[in-house]
């Protein structure tokens, strides 16, 4: 079953985006699907000359595709799924051992821009990949755009990326010269092909100006800057194998309406609950300071790294927030993936994390749902946890399982209570007895900004057996 038990509803990893689960997804696209009969991607290397193109139709996404990421957000909505054999998250892509893979990522802008970002994947290189659109009647093309229109909609189509990528007319797969096809192609080498195109329907004969949109390859991510009437977004958006990407956005008087923040990188609570938790969690790092953020690192955490019982390596951390024990264990040489549910937590622990000098990789992520981030040497939790487990405190252990290897340390610190925020003594042995040595379960007292007693809590170090 696709929505299987899980935190606030989300489908587990590997689900497939069905209509019936992402509804907003399905809303969102529909003006598209009015204008356009079908999108595919298709492979056809020199080594299959004799044979069918291997293609996949995209509309939206891949067909038989997983979700990768998904957020649906006031002001935007943001979906990634990959088909093939070559991925295992949106942060990590490899070459195929055979076949292909196809990534969609689609950001839809909210109230009417579509950025469908493709990356395809050949097991061999320089193989030809093509992309083609059909159209359900004939556009007007002005060389890399195209405008479509059927009395009362209408539709402004673009080609981004690659700047250099000629689009050109093919006849119909009907054989109807009303539903005309579009076609780009490219030669894969080493690193793939990829494309970037921009949709914007709206009413027919309005005089909404058009949407325009700058972008620029850096550093082998795309930098993306799409200019309304009414505000600027800024997108970075890297290849599949790299960073989920970032997003910040502007009103057109240059008013701070988002913070920059990331991508999600998992699939994340969606739908009316699930937006509204993500808030919940999310509009505490808005204006003042969250209550629970000191500012700095847990004294527990620093005892155990400056003793040396815990040495730098691979490092994982839940709820992270604002990142300040992120930034000390990266500045003490830790490999650190942070990962928390608050894109504004993140957006100011990035600007942290710059300041003080030092790399962290922040993932937005459930951590019930997290994509594939490989196994770690040591994984820190304070505070996560301690809520968690009564939602889903199996999911919780599997997570564990995922990302710990045999001999993996892990330091808990939770609040001493028996509801959340907070764990009993015989809750932590339950959980967790079945994957790890308990190496200590002691009082650890959480304290305020000031350095004072907040209230009672425990430290829990586990080792994997």
């Amino acid at each position: 079953m696709l929505l299987a038990s899980g935190w606030w509803g989300a489908p587990r990893l590997g689900a497939a985006p069905q209509e019936d689960a992402f509804l907003e997804l399905a809303a969102v696209c529909r003006p598209l699907a009015a204008l356009v009969v079908e999108n595919t991607v298709a492979v056809v290397g020199d080594q299959l000359a004799d044979a069918p193109p291997m293609s996949r139709s995209c509309s939206p996404l891949p067909a038989d595709a997983r979700m990768l990421a998904y957020e649906e957000h006031a002001q935007f909505l943001h979906a990634v799924a990959g088909a093939g054999d070559g991925f295992g998250s949106p942060s990590q892509v490899a070459a195929p051992a055979s076949s292909w893979t196809l990534v969609r990522r689609l950001v839809f802008l909210r109230p009417d821009v579509f950025i469908v970002d493709d990356f395809v994947m050949p097991a061999v290189s320089d193989t030809a990949v093509v992309w083609t659109v059909q159209f359900r009647r004939q556009p007007r093309a002005a060389g890399r755009q195209w405008l479509l229109a059927d009395g009362q909609r209408e539709c402004l189509c673009e080609t981004l990326y690659p700047r250099n990528s000629a689009v050109r007319q093919a006849g119909s797969v009907s054989g109807d010269p009303a539903e005309p096809r579009f076609t780009s192609e490219q030669r894969a080498g080493d690193k793939g092909v990829r494309w970037l195109h921009m949709a914007q329907p709206r009413p027919a004969g309005t005089d909404q100006p058009a949407v325009t949109a700058d972008c620029q390859e850096k550093d082998g991510q795309l930098e993306l800057t799409v200019t309304t009437s009414e505000q600027v977004v800024r997108l970075t958006l890297p290849p599949p194998g790299s960073d989920a990407g970032w997003i910040g956005i502007q009103a057109a008087d240059g008013t701070v309406l988002m913070p920059r923040r990331p991508l999600a990188s998992g699939v994340l609570p969606h739908g009316p609950e699930g937006v509204k938790l993500i808030e919940r969690w999310d509009s505490a790092y808005r204006g003042e300071r969250a209550g629970w953020d000191t500012g700095a690192p847990a004294p527990e955490l620093k005892r155990v790294v400056e003793s040396g019982l815990v040495k730098p390596g691979r490092t994982v951390t839940f709820g992270c927030g604002t990142g300040a024990s992120d930034i000390y264990l990266a500045s003490k040489g830790f490999e650190v993936t942070a990962i928390d549910v608050s894109p504004t937590a993140l957006g100011i622990a990035q600007k942290k994390a710059e300041e003080a000098g030092v790399h962290v990789r922040w993932v937005l992520a459930d951590v019930l749902h997290l994509p594939d981030l490989g196994q770690f040497d040591f994984f820190f939790d304070r505070g996560c946890y301690h809520h968690v487990r009564y939602v889903d405190a199996a999911g919780f252990q599997e997570t564990l399982r995922r990302l710990a290897r045999p001999g993996t340390r892990g330091l808990i610190l939770s609040c001493d209570s028996d509801r959340p925020p907070g764990v009993r003594e015989q809750h932590m042995r339950d959980d967790f007895a079945e994957l790890f040595d308990i190496e200590w379960l002691r009082d650890s007292g959480v304290e305020n900004r000031d350095g004072t007693p907040r209230r009672e809590s425990w430290s829990l170090m586990l080792r994997r057996k």
